[in-house]
């Protein structure tokens, strides 16, 4: 098992070749900026090692995502926001 470094809200830790990244982001892991930062970090660094052959995600506490973070709604848009496209 190898720690990496969590980066906002959301933690990564490798078992093996399968990276593990949990979002925890309480009460409900609102899908906020920092979440979105965590997870961009954490994929970008699996995609950079040749180790990792999956990733899975996991919520923290009781829940996955609950959906966006509403303390963002009515402001300007935060970085990195996701693709809603699959090409690059």
């Amino acid at each position: 098992m190898t720690d990496s470094a969590g980066t906002g809200a959301a933690h990564a830790r490798r078992y093996e070749d399968i990276l593990v990244i949990t979002i925890d982001h309480p009460p409900v892991n609102a899908l906020s900026a920092s979440v979105r930062a965590g997870l961009a970090a954490a994929i970008q660094d699996a995609q950079a090692d040749p180790q990792v052959r999956a990733i899975v995600l996991a919520g923290a506490g009781r829940n996955f995502i609950a959906g966006a973070d509403i303390r963002e709604f009515g402001k300007p848009p935060r970085l990195p926001a996701f693709r809603t496209s699959a090409t690059r």
